[in-house]
């Protein structure tokens, strides 16, 4: 764990704010406050609730959504939950029913909008938690959260992150957390375990996030666009990649260190 949380530490808080800027789904915040900037905030927080068991990858979800809501152009909450809506309908495969009745609830809690334009993220979180009815811990909520963030930074304004709100718990941040090797020991995971189990990742993090002073939200981050790269399953091929890809903006030694701490089990097959 602690060789996790120094590479991280060596990469630096300053870095990954910098990757957010290069995530897909910053991009899709930037349109949004872009095309429509009053209902960017819940447009971003309606669409991260129901972001879960996707027909297709992340990266490219996001995106079409950017482009649907700017198509639609809503223009106040029921606007916009009449366009996720729709939207799910169309790009949704599984627990369609599910995630219509979500939207409809959080169509109802006038509270959330009101948290929302407080900008307190920690105030958002419980909000979001009470209004779906679930935990605060829960992938979506936890989600929902760092989309709102993300909808404030590309309006310019920066916030810091509270180190107790958590990492949210995805495939993809479990096949990391595995890969990673933080969580080995005299117990043996997998990634089914770790998802069916998230505390023990939320936990894992937060203690790397203690030990390289980088909240679990902006851990998430780096995860998610360097866990694009884990189904090469090899070590030098993800290098390669990372290196092509970010080499020009970081550091290649720091990057590499970074690469061979976060997928450290690689290096043991």
């Amino acid at each position: 764990m602690s060789r996790v949380a120094e590479a991280l530490r060596e990469f630096g808080r300053e870095n990954v704010r910098v990757l957010e800027d290069l995530d897909p789904q910053m991009n899709t915040a930037k349109m949004l406050v872009s095309c429509c900037s009053e209902v960017a905030s819940i447009a971003m927080v309606a669409n991260a609730v129901v972001s879960y068991v996707l027909s297709m990858r992340g990266e490219e979800y996001w995106s079409r959504y950017g482009e649907w809501i700017c198509r639609e152009q809503p223009r106040n909450i029921a606007e916009v939950i009449d366009s996720v809506k729709r939207f799910v309908k169309l790009t949704h495969r599984i627990a369609v029913k599910a995630k219509i009745a979500r939207l409809e609830r959080l169509s109802r809690c006038y509270n959330v909008l009101s948290a929302l334009e407080t900008r307190d993220m920690e105030l958002v979180w419980k909000t979001l938690a009470r209004c779906l009815g679930t935990s605060p811990d829960a992938k979506t909520v936890v989600f929902a959260v760092k989309m709102f963030y993300y909808t404030l930074k590309a309006r310019g304004v920066e916030l810091e992150i509270p180190f107790t709100i958590p990492i949210p718990v995805d495939r993809r941040v479990a096949m990391m957390t595995y890969l990673s090797g933080i969580v080995s020991g005299e117990n043996v995971f997998t990634v089914k375990t770790l998802l069916a189990k998230p505390n023990i990742v939320i936990d894992a993090w937060y203690q790397v996030a203690r030990l390289c002073s980088i909240p679990p939200l902006e851990i998430d981050t780096v995860l998610w666009l360097f866990g694009t790269y884990a189904k090469l399953n090899s070590i030098q091929d993800i290098e390669n990649m990372v290196l092509s890809k970010y080499g020009n903006l970081f550091p290649q030694a720091v990057l590499k260190r970074l690469v061979s701490e976060l997928f450290y089990t690689l290096k043991l097959r």
